[in-house]
């Protein structure tokens, strides 16, 4: 099956800077082009659930004619900001063992993350503590939108609403420590 291609248009600051929100998770390629400039691309730029992607590029002088290609690839070291993650993929969630199908219970592979003990069956239903905080402090999002079950619903054991199965989930994160204002302590995307 082949993924459409879509193509986006912006334009830089007065400083060179430019962004391009919101992007559906995949993978990209960036064409920068400025008359009087060589034009540059980088190719296979990958984009994961809430993860703010850099893309520098230089202008070199000459015909529009012209182009030059930069082959990126995936830093080592991600510097947009200093959060703590844990991101499944979709081929991981299919291929790991999850108890009923369950697709939170993947939270507990993360770093500082632990399962809770037998507490009202919650923790038949994956939820988990991380770096010692509560349970009423995860925060479930499903595809950008709150999923969170505000009265803890003692008879099934969720925190959560509505469970997806593991095939319809894309990506799954997790994010523990230093998350900002708009990001979420578990995302699944669908």
């Amino acid at each position: 099956m082949k993924t459409p291609r879509l193509r986006r248009e912006t334009n830089t600051s007065d400083d060179g800077n430019y962004s391009l929100v919101p992007v559906k998770i995949g993978t990209y390629t960036l064409a920068v082009e400025f008359q009087g400039f060589q034009k540059a691309t980088q190719r296979h730029i990958q984009v994961e659930v809430q993860q703010q992607v850099k893309a520098d590029f230089i202008l070199v002088p000459g015909s529009v004619s012209q182009s030059v290609e930069v082959t990126a690839v995936t830093p080592l070291l991600q510097t947009q900001d200093a959060s703590v993650a844990n991101l499944a993929t979709s081929a991981q969630i299919n291929s790991l063992p999850l108890n009923g199908r369950n697709y939170t219970f993947l939270a507990q592979l993360g770093p500082g993350v632990t399962s809770l003990s037998a507490t009202r069956g919650l923790d038949q239903s994956g939820s988990f503590v991380a770096n010692g905080l509560t349970t009423v402090h995860n925060n479930y999002i499903l595809d950008g939108i709150d999923n969170n079950n505000d009265t803890v619903d003692y008879l099934n054991g969720a925190a959560y609403v509505n469970l997806p199965p593991p095939d319809a989930i894309q990506e799954f994160k997790v994010q523990t420590s230093n998350f900002s204002a708009n990001l979420a302590v578990l995302e699944g995307r669908s």
